[in-house]
């Protein structure tokens, strides 16, 4: 017996055109639809799409432009913030030119009496034209395609309501009737780009928490030449190779995952761990992409890059959660893919019944019709869960704590008991001075003291370490005297011992350890 197995891959695209829900609905569903396609997720809030497939990148594109969208795939797993950044750009240009073209035929169509003469008229339906004709094209675009699949969304129902509203008005002008509905077309249109708006910029500030992570992510990187690392080439991060033997200098971010060749420094890991104090890392130890270097200059090998690192397998996980669904969300798409048709079978019963039922007149039913058609667009239906999930999961990320799944957060509201790490969690994680004690051979005056701390103050200044960066703190906005006779040589910065300098004065030279304290020492600082 042979067996043939599937090889299926997850693969993420970035995805613009979608207006709602129901967007987001179809192409999840002509998705999940397609030969050699096992599963799709499709989420509106971030404008993603995951795919397990055996399918090749260009033909998931192909799929899914053939349903009216366009899609790229993701770059590392990061190329989403881009997308949403021009995402936010069209639709600002949209809502400017939807102001500037309808807001005047709203404002003519109120003044009753204005509105009735026939060159207001023109100009009403010119701008309505240009309009619907500019800005609000993508509507009736959109709502052709979906005809052509024989479906309906959100698009449906403003493209019809403008539509019928604008032609309608339209043959009302020829005739010199007095009911035009040119204000109706155009304040459906710009209103509803204005809501996108205002919608795009909701979504961009539920998802821009990722930019925090992906900022430790450094974008150069300094490689050694080969065989013996005698030039030092500073290059983009994305052309760095597994195996490559990079420098990291003090106050740099690793660029990658690796493992230390030459040097010893302190890293802060506090992006992984939640600890702020560095941890000491020595030949043969590991280092994590996005760590900060805070003491000494070190080489290492590459051995993970981008999306592999552990920093990138953050960011994915971060990711991934917010394109999952919750189950509520779940339910809310359900009902968000029965709504359309359901208002479209609305809107045509309330015209019959004008006609039929309540004697109206064409312009007064086909009124009610269309806003029946304007005001029932399930925006806030399929929406509001996708965008609440973003925002908890973003925020939530800031705080360093990350979700495996939404079910997960949709369970935590029956949690009674939460057990926390308290160092970085409960506490801010940042050391400081909590009290001043003097150890001496000898009772020293207050002037001694000053010269000391102000001696302290210099040494500690030229060091990253979170116990350096305490004492500045505490130290520098005390008064010292003017000047200190003698200056600091020879300073150097120990890992794990702490800083050392030789004080020279006219009379003397004098060491100076501010740091750990060895056996020998019986305190911090010999005077």
């Amino acid at each position: 017996m042979v067996m043939n197995t599937i090889d299926y891959q997850v693969k993420e695209f970035s995805l613009q055109g979608m207006s709602c829900a129901g967007c987001a609905g179809r192409i999840e569903r002509g998705l999940s639809g397609t030969p050699g396609v096992q599963r799709a997720s499709v989420n509106f809030a971030t404008h993603t799409a995951t795919v397990q497939t055996e399918l090749s990148d260009a033909e998931i594109q192909k799929k899914i432009e053939s349903l009216g969208y366009r899609a790229e795939p993701f770059s590392q797993g990061f190329s989403w913030e881009e997308n949403q950044r021009r995402e936010q750009k069209e639709a600002e240009r949209r809502m400017i030119a939807s102001v500037l073209f309808g807001f005047p035929v709203v404002v003519l169509g109120m003044t009753h009496s204005i509105s009735m003469l026939p060159w207001v008229r023109v100009l009403e339906g010119a701008l309505t034209l240009v309009l619907l004709a500019g800005p609000g094209f993508v509507f009736f675009r959109k709502a052709v395609s979906l005809l052509r699949h024989r479906t309906a969304n959100m698009d449906t129902l403003v493209a019809l309501g403008a539509g019928i509203s604008f032609v309608w008005s339209c043959l009302q002008a020829f005739r010199g009737a007095e009911a035009v509905y040119f204000e109706t077309a155009s304040a459906i249109v710009a209103f509803v780009l204005i809501g996108k708006y205002l919608e795009q910029r909701m979504t961009w500030r539920a998802t821009s928490s990722l930019g925090a992570l992906l900022q430790l992510q450094p974008r150069l990187a300094h490689r050694l030449s080969k065989p013996n690392d005698s030039e030092i080439e500073t290059l983009d991060v994305r052309f760095v190779k597994t195996g490559d033997t990079l420098l990291t200098r003090v106050g740099e971010r690793f660029p990658a995952d690796g493992v230390v060749l030459e040097g010893q420094t302190e890293v802060d890991e506090s992006l992984l761990t939640g600890e702020s104090r560095p941890v000491v890392r020595n030949v043969g130890d590991k280092v994590v992409a996005g760590s900060l270097n805070k003491v000494g200059v070190v080489k290492f090998e590459a051995q993970a890059l981008g999306a592999q690192t552990r920093l990138g397998e953050i960011v994915k996980f971060v990711e991934r959660t917010q394109i999952s669904k919750a189950p509520i969300q779940r339910l809310a798409d359900r009902v968000s893919a029965v709504f359309v048709p359901v208002v479209l079978v609305l809107s045509i019963l309330t015209w019959f019944f004008g006609q039929l039922v309540l004697k109206q007149g064409i312009a007064e039913s086909l009124n009610a019709a269309v806003s029946v058609l304007v005001v029932a667009c399930p925006c806030a239906l399929g929406l509001a869960t996708p965008i609440a999930v973003a925002i908890a999961t973003g925020r939530a990320a800031r705080a360093g704590i990350l979700f495996r799944d939404l079910a997960a957060l949709e369970a935590l509201q029956a949690v009674q008991t939460i057990v926390f790490d308290k160092t970085g969690t409960l506490t801010q994680g940042n050391l400081s001075v909590a009290e001043e004690k003097w150890v001496s051979r000898r009772d020293l005056a207050e002037s001694e003291r000053l010269d000391i701390l102000k001696l302290v103050l210099q040494l500690e200044q030229r060091s990253q370490h979170p116990v350096a960066v305490a004492l500045v703190d505490a130290l520098k906005n005390r008064s010292f005297p003017a000047q200190v006779l003698g200056q600091l040589c020879d300073v150097r910065e120990t890992v794990g011992q702490g800083m050392s300098a030789v004080w020279q004065t006219p009379e003397a030279s004098k060491r100076l350890q501010v740091g750990r304290a060895t056996a020998e020492q019986s305190s911090l600082l010999s005077v």
